[in-house]
């Protein structure tokens, strides 16, 4: 293949990649980091996504999910706009502020570390609509939370996804988790540029 047509192929294998990125994808879960707290699992927890392993972030306390389990789940980008929202579980809760609410989530991911049991609870806490109700006894809930609200215009959500249960209307459907990059694209992604470092070889012998 002559070089010069390496850049159009390339581009053709990014539009390729981001065109084929399922509408829905088998998430299973594999494990958890084995923190705990009231009996419950703390964040982070590991999977799959389409076979890719991941880390999952849990946003949805009134549902269940084991280890070994797996399901279907829609994907909804965080860049997206709120109508887009329609299949996640926040949107019954929140339909005119969705996405400042998963903003605010995502800021909690990435300052985690700040103190992980606050952090998780607010974010349980605001999968359920019921802000504060888990604040007594978690140091850093209040100041969190705060910090959430006042920064998630500031919050990149570029390449976070949601992944939920495309059955919503069961009662005990598998819990909502967030997820990065967005599963799918970066796998397909990864495969084209290998496939353009072997036709480069094969260029580079002949």
């Amino acid at each position: 293949m002559p070089i010069r047509k390496l850049p159009l192929l390339l581009l053709t294998l990014l539009l390729a990649a981001v065109a084929a990125k399922a509408d829905t994808v088998t998430v299973k879960l594999t494990g958890v980091d084995g923190a705990s707290d009231d009996g419950y699992y703390i964040d982070p927890y590991y999977g799959t996504v389409d076979g890719s392993r991941t880390t999952l972030w849990c946003v949805d306390f009134n549902h269940e999910v084991w280890i070994g389990d797996s399901w279907t789940a829609n994907v909804t980008k965080l860049t997206e706009h709120n109508a887009d929202f329609i299949n996640t579980n926040l949107y019954s809760k929140y339909p005119t502020s969705v996405e400042d609410v998963y903003e605010e989530i995502v800021w909690l991911i990435q300052n985690y570390n700040q103190d992980p049991v606050s952090a998780q609870w607010v974010i349980w806490d605001l999968s359920a609509n019921t802000i504060n109700v888990h604040a007594a006894g978690h140091d850093k809930y209040t100041d969190l939370y705060n910090a959430a609200v006042a920064n998630r215009e500031n919050v990149n959500t570029a390449g976070w996804s949601i992944l939920t249960n495309v059955n919503l209307s069961q009662a005990s459907h598998w819990q909502e988790f967030i997820v990065t990059p967005e599963p799918g694209t970066f796998l397909l992604l990864g495969t084209g540029l290998i496939g353009l470092g072997a036709i480069w070889r094969r260029r580079k012998r002949t």
